[in-house]
């Protein structure tokens, strides 16, 4: 019986080793809730096993596997996945992208495009306004087509200097995304700098709604996992991929409070989205 026991055991331990059989491989750089609530999504959308990967210490065997996602820039820089493997990012900015493009087929930026954010605050307050966003040393491509007016921080003498002029001279601030610029350190003084002037901050993303912005557009797990599983079917079905992009899966973001607190009288929610949608699909 004894024997019996240990060749089981032996046998568990066996298939233990040579893991869990997947087709998608989702590469996290620690234990996360994000990173196993995406694996249960993916699984669920592409009827196929997605084994979650969050040990970068854990030796890989990426022939076993068709495709691979990296969830954020810290999981692109701690594994090394081969160029025979598809390799599509989420959670990733513009910006880190172009850091790892060449090792990329696709991605899904975890940022808002600005043009998006632009039409929330014209849907709040008009659109024969002026609105400015701070960049610390220069603005991507994507603000600049936005038409947004652009505020460098670097040709200020502070970052309060430049804050200051641009809601002298705007009628919101629109946050771009730079987890430095909009740190916990600056958020703080940025908001309150804001509502002395009457000014809303717009974006940069859900979590700010939470220390004080007025509203933004932001795309929660359930839209990530959307446009993850949409890349991820058309390579498999047609062969091609889904160029890099913003993500077109979608929501709108109010904090009531604050708007009350700007004698602000906000439109429905659902109207807001639904224009900013049909605008996007029409273009």
């Amino acid at each position: 019986m004894e024997a019996m026991v240990r060749i089981v055991w032996t046998s568990v331990l066996l298939l233990l080793s040579v893991g869990v059989s997947a087709d998608v491989v989702l590469l996290s750089s620690s234990p996360s809730k994000v990173a196993s609530s995406l694996q249960a999504l993916l699984t669920e959308r592409l009827n196929t096993p997605v084994q979650l990967i969050s040990n970068v210490n854990q030796p890989l065997h990426y022939e076993r596997y068709e495709l691979a996602i990296a969830v954020g820039a810290d999981a692109l820089k701690d594994y090394s996945v081969p160029k025979s493997l598809p390799l599509i990012a989420a959670f990733v900015s513009q910006t880190e992208y172009q850091m790892y493009s060449d090792r990329l087929s696709s991605a899904v930026f975890v940022e808002p495009p600005m043009e998006r954010q632009l039409r929330l605050a014209e849907a709040i307050l008009g659109e024969q306004r002026e609105y400015g966003v701070l960049v610390q040393k220069q603005a991507s491509a994507d603000v600049l087509r936005s038409g947004v007016n652009v505020y460098v921080v670097e040709e200020f003498e502070t970052l309060n200097h430049a804050l200051i002029k641009l809601l002298a001279e705007n009628q919101a601030l629109i946050g771009v995304y730079d987890p430095q610029l909009y740190s916990p350190n600056n958020i703080k003084n940025i908001l309150i700098t804001a509502y002395r002037h009457n000014r809303p901050l717009i974006g940069p993303s859900s979590a700010y709604l939470r220390a004080g912005a007025l509203a933004t557009t932001y795309s929660d797990l359930n839209d990530v996992a959307e446009r993850l599983s949409e890349i991820a079917l058309r390579y498999k079905n047609k062969g091609d991929w889904i160029k890099a992009d913003f993500n077109p899966y979608f929501r709108v973001g109010f904090n009531e409070q604050v708007g009350r607190s700007l004698n602000l009288l906000l439109p429905d929610i659902d109207d807001v989205t639904r224009t900013l949608h049909q605008r996007e699909e029409s273009e």
